[in-house]
């Protein structure tokens, strides 16, 4: 799997200046289908390119390490400069239970391998998003299927030697599921996934746990044949209140219509403070992952049909402030060919990162994108790369605002029909191979 400097787009870079710069990642298969981008205190990215491979890259577009496992399928990631990089997601070979485990895997700051914890029950468990905390701590979460809580929205803490300190799952009688999960430097704990409310209509939900893993609140958003799904979410610790933005998909049965859709709760309270969607009539939209700058604006990374042409999935971003208002839009692809996939964003060093697939190659099979641009959205144009075109332009898309009551409703559930509460989630130990590869 090769890594590829492309180009730097900037001139300001050699003389002390943040960097721009585009990247190609892997042959034949490039990026993997995961939705995971972290990086550190040094502005260092990291970036899984399938399976448990791993990717560490410096912040001038230098790779650092690569390495893979035979794990699993890696979902999430996250990383600490000093304590290292974690990454979970799914094995499908059985190794514990005869189920699908979820696995999660640490690795030192220098790439090696720390340990590898498979968390298994009778029924299937995958695992998708993880974080850790200052100390080393490792939260991760997806949806575990097991005699107690059927398909539940699961959470696991383990310490930062994998040993499990506590696990717990919520739900009712439909399935659920926690895709991110995000940790604040006060312990407290969010997350962010879906649920059928054991009705079939898809509700966005919310919750709060405290260090201890007691839930707080848990909050769903949608109302009738408006279905909302949740992806990611990002948490602004800078007041008290912590203010937490979510993204996913809404989804109008009645018309067919699916649009990215991003929410800004009170993380405190868990009161609704204002939704917005953006979209294109008639075309598939959904936002994968979201980040936030060091001045509280919020990048918002997904897919988009309909352009540059009708038919074509391309990879865009929006950028928001605190209050909802869209400061610009920017989607990238490669000269228009192909269905792309958004992988991942962050902010780091003073500029934004997004990784995605490239259904269309380019040069010699490469068919991941890593791009580092501007924060303000600047450096638009066409980038003549690897014997291909990059586009980075303005889409023309919609922006809707919805007030909260009518249009979707964030609802308190604490009802007969939902169980919340500890779950002793088997916890095995594995000796994983790991190989370092050539960048």
């Amino acid at each position: 799997m090769s890594f590829t400097l492309l180009g730097i787009l900037n001139s300001a870079a050699a003389g002390g200046g943040v960097p721009y710069w585009l990247a190609s990642i892997g042959s034949g298969n490039g990026l993997g289908s995961e939705f995971a981008l972290s990086g550190d205190a040094d502005s260092n990215i990291y970036f899984p390119t399938g399976g448990f491979r791993l990717q560490k890259v410096d912040a001038n577009g230098s790779g650092v390490w690569q390495n893979q496992s035979s794990a699993g399928s890696g979902y999430g990631q996250s990383a600490n400069l000093n304590i290292g990089s974690v990454q979970s997601g799914t094995n499908f070979s059985n190794p514990v239970s005869g189920g699908w485990e979820g696995v999660v895997q640490k690795r030192s700051p220098g790439g090696s391998l720390q340990w590898t914890k498979y968390v298994g029950t009778t029924g299937n468990d995958i695992m998708y998003g993880n974080e850790m905390d200052s100390v080393g701590n490792v939260y991760f979460v997806g949806e575990g299927n097991n005699s107690s809580f059927s398909t539940g929205a699961s959470l696991i803490k383990l310490n930062s030697s994998g040993n499990l300190l506590w696990s717990t799952s919520i739900t009712n009688a439909g399935a659920s599921r926690w895709q991110k999960v995000a940790v604040t430097a006060a312990g407290n704990i969010y997350t962010v996934g879906t649920s059928n409310l054991g009705s079939g209509a898809l509700r966005l939900v919310v919750s709060k746990f405290n260090s201890s893993g007691a839930l707080q609140y848990f909050r769903y958003i949608g109302l009738g044949g408006l279905q909302v799904a949740g992806e990611a979410i990002v948490v602004d610790e800078s007041t008290s209140e912590d203010n937490l933005y979510v993204v996913g998909e809404t989804y109008e049965g009645a018309t067919g219509a699916r649009d990215s859709y991003i929410a800004k709760y009170r993380g405190n309270s868990g009161a609704l403070l204002w939704q917005r969607q953006t979209g294109i009539s008639g075309q598939y939209g959904k936002y994968y992952a979201v980040d936030m700058d060091a001045e509280g604006y919020i990048y918002a990374f997904g897919l988009q049909d309909g352009f540059p042409s009708a038919g074509s999935n391309q990879q865009f971003v929006t950028k928001y402030d605190s209050n909802g208002n869209v400061q610009f839009q920017r989607y990238i692809n490669n000269a228009g060919a192909g269905n792309d996939r958004p992988q991942g964003i962050i902010s780091a060093d003073g500029a934004m990162v997004f990784s995605g697939k490239l259904q269309t190659s380019l040069g010699s099979g490469t068919n991941g994108l890593l791009a580092k641009l501007p924060l303000d959205g600047s450096l638009t144009g066409t980038y003549s790369i690897a014997g291909g075109s990059i586009i980075y332009a303005t889409p023309s898309m919609t922006s809707k605002t919805y007030n909260n009551g009518n249009s979707f409703q964030s609802v308190s559930t604490t009802g007969s029909g939902w169980l919340s509460g500890n779950y002793n989630y088997p916890l095995s130990n594995t000796t994983e191979p790991i190989a370092t590869l050539d960048l």
